[in-house]
């Protein structure tokens, strides 16, 4: 997978192509729209293999994914625990405050929970089922308060709501508290930003928000800041780019909105993404069929309803890691945890090493976390590295989630099942081809298992109670 999510650029053999090669093979039989169904069989003998590829307990290099590649907005994802949770939904982004965060009122409760979805996709239906009733129907947070983004500004206070997938942990004695911070969004006009300084050896979060209200478990309100909005005071437009007067704090790929313009009135309610910023005008592509008039506006541009990217193409947790993310050293202290398949609630410290396991994946960008033991007041972040589930084939120019350079297993068993499918092949002759088949799978797993693995068969400590030898 690339920085964006989607397949490597030397993955380009098409359904269509096997489909070809397997006629030779087959006596020229048809594979399309066999019986005038369309696309069959070929698509089922397509699904067919990329499942039985992909869903082997074996770690491939081309299919491996770090949580949150498939969002530009930041790499890697991860997500901040809190005192006493177990299991943490997660869709790729996080709100969260660290424990070095001091105020005058005292010590911001420390931790973070996941935020809501992008517009559209997930709206917490997940928490309302969870959390909407208890106790034998009372009600529990929320019951009006949903919204159809993870975050959603306000351009008229000049704040923001997040949204939360769990309870968050924030408190109303730390209202006024300027140490929120959030990462993971897809609009960039969000996400505060994790900088470090080589020479001095430090590192540091930057942009972070003052809560401003608590509106529910799970709902907050922050200060929005000139990087999410400004008051504009002149539009204009030449060559297909239109520029915005505003003094701000934006940056380059800022997904924005605007309310209120008083002259240009097609722009508002428009979304756009900056291609320039300054600290006093903002550019962008003019939108389709606007027409920009030259000259002095009024109006507010803001930043555009976002939330987490979602998590839609997990197929398995292959290893995860913990971070101390209040550690001010670079770099970060990172320890590797076991990835499992499935944990048990355990809300007593068992003081072993930690593990992670993904317990359930929604299906709707949602996934539940498990880890091995709560966390106390102390928050760490947990970064996952997951294999890619099989994608849903379309057509014949469909392309193979699978490198070029081991395609020969893919002719292989598409062979095997094709000869399943096709008039005339014997029982045997299917046979041979299943034996051809795996032994191609064998060949391509040993290339995937070439490194020296000494170093995954050494003990964190000794295993002789500290006995030197």
């Amino acid at each position: 997978m690339n920085f964006n999510g989607t397949p490597n650029v030397n993955q380009t053999t098409t359904i269509q192509a096997l489909a070809d090669q397997l006629r030779i093979h087959t006596k020229l039989q048809n594979f399309f729209g066999v019986g005038q169904i369309d696309g069959q069989p070929m698509l089922r003998i397509a699904e067919n293999v990329q499942q039985m590829l992909l869903t082997r307990r074996m770690p491939w290099k081309f299919n491996r994914v770090q949580m949150g590649s498939n969002n530009p907005a930041v790499n890697p994802a991860f997500f901040v625990s809190q005192q006493g949770f177990q299991d943490f939904h997660h869709a790729g982004a996080s709100c969260f405050a660290l424990i070095n965060s001091t105020t005058p009122g005292g010590q911001l409760p420390a931790g973070g929970a996941g935020v809501d979805l992008n517009p559209g996709v997930y709206q917490n239906g997940n928490a309302k089922i969870k959390y909407g009733t208890f106790n034998g129907g009372n009600s529990y947070g929320p019951t009006g308060n949903w919204q159809t983004a993870g975050i959603i500004f306000n351009p008229a206070a000049g704040t923001f709501t997040v949204q939360f997938l769990d309870p968050h942990p924030f408190q109303p004695g730390n209202i006024g508290s300027s140490q929120i911070l959030i990462a993971g969004v897809v609009n960039p006009a969000y996400n505060s930003t994790f900088t470090y300084n080589q020479l001095a050896q430090t590192s540091q979060w930057i942009n972070s928000y003052t809560l401003v209200s608590i509106v529910d478990n799970f709902h907050i309100v922050l200060q929005g800041t000139s990087g999410q909005y400004g008051t504009i005071t002149n539009i204009s437009a030449a060559g297909g780019v239109t520029t915005v007067t505003v003094a701000n704090a934006m940056t380059t790929g800022d997904i924005m909105t605007f309310t209120g313009i008083t002259t240009n009135t097609a722009l508002n309610g428009q979304t756009v993404t900056l291609l320039s910023a300054s600290s006093t005008v903002v550019t962008f592509t003019t939108p389709s069929g606007v027409t920009i008039t030259n000259g002095t506006d009024t109006g507010t541009i803001y930043a555009a309803p976002s939330g987490a990217p979602g998590i839609w193409n997990l197929g398995w947790v292959e290893s995860a890691a913990l971070f101390d993310i209040n550690n001010p050293s670079f770099p970060l202290p990172v320890n590797p945890i076991d990835a499992v398949h499935r944990i048990a609630p355990e809300y007593t410290s068992t003081g072993d090493t930690f593990n992670l396991s993904c317990e359930i994946d929604y299906g709707n960008g949602v996934v539940k976390f498990r880890l091995s033991q709560p966390i106390s007041t102390y928050p760490f972040a947990f970064n996952v590295v997951y294999q890619a589930k099989a994608p849903k084939f379309i057509n014949g120019q469909s392309v193979f989630q699978w490198p070029d350079d081991l395609a020969y297993v893919l002719f292989e068993m598409c062979l095997w099942q094709g000869m399943r499918f096709a008039y005339g092949m014997t029982a045997q002759e299917t046979q041979a081809q299943m034996q051809a088949a795996f032994l191609a799978v064998t060949n391509a797993l040993a290339s995937e298992d070439r490194e020296d693995n000494i170093q995954s068969l050494t003990p964190n400590f000794t295993l002789m109670g500290g006995a030197q030898y």
